[in-house]
């Protein structure tokens, strides 16, 4: 023991992030296990097949050149962490904790590019809903969702899941405190603005609420944001999925 001895080679193993985009990119990812993730970030919603016309928005093509990445909101503590760009994704920690939470990219001054919805829940399931002599192929719970019956007590919460602005791709999120509904950083309900604005305006702040009615607080009024036969750059559902048509809820 007095005598000194080399050490063989060391091999250092970088933990390796789960590509969440690939099959895909899209404005939210499901995570159902903890773990270190990973999702593309150069490229906006489902890329070029989203673009839609008259958004005045991206119209030529999908990209983005993200600076930095940054934890914009999360509707439970500790649902993600580590939130770090590396290269052309951005990296966050899932800890197992449930919930929701927005994750962004910037440029050089801190402007948040586009963003991403995480939805930290266990896998949902596909269900098959006849209504007349059509079928419907849905989830079992709305997005942000992280259970999907009404369960005992006050567990209906957790069914409700997210609420949106029509047309926009990011969330808003809610809480109950003394029976009145707040925000994620349990101030108020909403940052709300009565301005019209460009699509550009809203993904810029996806934390405030612009205007009134359906599409009317952007200034092209552009009535496919959402589309049930085109999946946009603007759709908030996960990989794979799409904004339902109406006709699910109608002629029962």
């Amino acid at each position: 023991r007095a005598n000194v001895t080399k050490a063989g080679s060391l091999v250092f193993v970088e933990d390796v992030a789960f590509d969440l985009s690939e099959h895909g990119t899209a404005n939210s990812y499901i995570v159902t296990e903890p773990g270190l993730y990973s999702i593309k970030a150069d490229v906006i919603g489902n890329g070029g097949y989203g673009i839609i016309d008259g958004a005045n928005f991206h119209t030529e093509d999908p990209y983005i050149v993200p600076k930095s990445a940054k934890l914009i909101w999360e509707d439970r503590a500790g649902v993600v962490t580590n939130v770090t760009p590396c290269e052309n994704t951005v990296n966050f920690l899932a800890n197992g904790q449930e919930g929701n939470a927005l994750i962004g990219v910037t440029d050089d001054n801190g402007a948040i590019l586009w963003s991403w919805h995480i939805w930290v829940t266990d896998q949902p399931q596909e269900l098959t809903y006849i209504n007349g002599e059509e079928q419907y192929v849905m989830l079992d719970r709305n997005v942000g969702a992280v259970r999907s019956d009404r369960g005992e007590g006050d567990e209906w919460k957790d069914a409700v899941g997210l609420m949106y602005q029509w047309g926009r791709k990011d969330p808003f999120t809610f809480r109950y405190v003394n029976g009145q509904i707040y925000d994620y950083d349990n101030s108020r309900l909403y940052t709300t603005s009565s301005d019209v604005v460009p699509i550009s305006k809203s993904i810029t702040d996806p934390t405030v609420f612009y205007g009134s009615g359906y599409y009317y607080w952007n200034e092209t009024g552009n009535k496919s944001l959402w589309s049930s036969r085109q999946k946009t750059i603007y759709d908030p559902c996960p990989v794979g999925y799409i904004m339902p048509h109406r006709d699910v809820w109608r002629t029962f």
